[in-house]
C-alpha cells in the first residue's frame, strides 16, 4: 500500500502537471500553426534566414577586424571604457555595448598582466576564432527563432486561408505571397526584409508584410 500523498509533494505534482500542460499546449498551437497553408508557403524559406544570418554575421565580424586593426588592435582605443560620468545614459550604454562586444570575440595578449579599471594605456587583444564561431551559431540560432515567431505573426495577421503560395524571397529581397481566404477572395501580402543591429552587436530581423492590391 502506497503512503498517502504530502501537501509537498502534492504541490509539486501540481506545478508539473501545469507545467507538462503549458508545454503540450504551446506544441498543439505550434503544429496547428505550422499546418496552415501560408505556414507552409513560407516557412521554407526559414533555412535562407538563417544562411543569411551566417552571411551578414561573418560579414560584420570582418569589419569589425578592419577596425580593429587599425586601431593596432588596441581595445583601449577603438572601444574605450566609457566614464560612470560626464555623458549621457544613451552614450553610456552604446560605449559599454562597443567594448562589451569587442571583448566577447577576442582574447587579451600574452604577459599584459592586470590593469586597473581606468588605465588608459593599451590594452591588445586578438580575435578568437572560437568565440567568432560561437558568436555566429548564436546568430544562426537567434535568427530560426526569429523567423518562426515572423510565421506565428504572419499566419494570425492573415488569417484563415485554403490555398497559398510565395513568389520571390523576403529573405533576400522581398517576396509576394498570393492567398485565397475561405470566400473565395484571393489576397496578395508583400514582405522585405529589415536587418538591425543592436550596440553589442546582436542581429535583428523584421519582415513587415502588408497587403497590396
Amino acid at each position: 500500500m502506497s503512503k498517502p500523498e504530502t501537501k509537498k509533494e502534492a504541490k509539486a505534482r501540481l506545478i508539473l502537471e501545469k507545467m507538462a500542460a503549458k508545454k503540450a499546449a504551446k506544441e498543439k498551437a505550434h503544429a496547428e500553426i505550422f499546418a496552415t497553408p501560408v505556414a507552409k508557403a513560407v516557412e521554407p524559406l526559414k533555412a535562407e534566414a538563417v544562411a543569411r544570418a551566417e552571411k551578414d554575421s561573418k560579414e560584420f565580424i570582418e569589419r569589425l577586424k578592419v577596425k580593429l586593426a587599425e586601431a593596432g588592435n588596441d581595445i583601449n582605443q577603438i572601444a574605450p571604457q566609457p566614464p560612470s560620468f560626464g555623458i549621457t545614459r544613451e552614450e553610456y550604454r552604446r560605449a559599454s555595448g562597443k567594448r562589451a562586444l569587442y571583448k566577447s570575440l577576442t582574447e587579451e595578449r600574452d604577459g599584459q598582466g592586470r590593469r586597473a579599471y581606468h588605465d588608459k594605456s593599451p590594452l591588445l587583444v586578438d580575435f578568437c576564432e572560437e568565440k567568432i564561431q560561437v558568436f555566429i551559431e548564436k546568430e544562426k540560432e537567434s535568427a530560426a527563432l526569429q523567423y518562426e515567431a515572423f510565421v506565428y505573426k504572419l499566419v494570425r495577421k492573415i488569417g484563415p486561408t485554403v490555398k497559398a503560395e510565395i513568389s520571390g524571397s523576403h529573405v533576400w529581397g522581398n517576396s509576394i505571397l498570393t492567398v485565397e481566404v475561405p470566400n473565395g477572395e484571393v489576397q496578395r501580402w508583400k514582405t522585405q526584409h529589415i536587418v538591425n543591429r543592436s550596440v553589442y552587436g546582436l542581429l535583428f530581423n523584421q519582415w513587415p508584410t502588408r497587403k497590396v492590391k
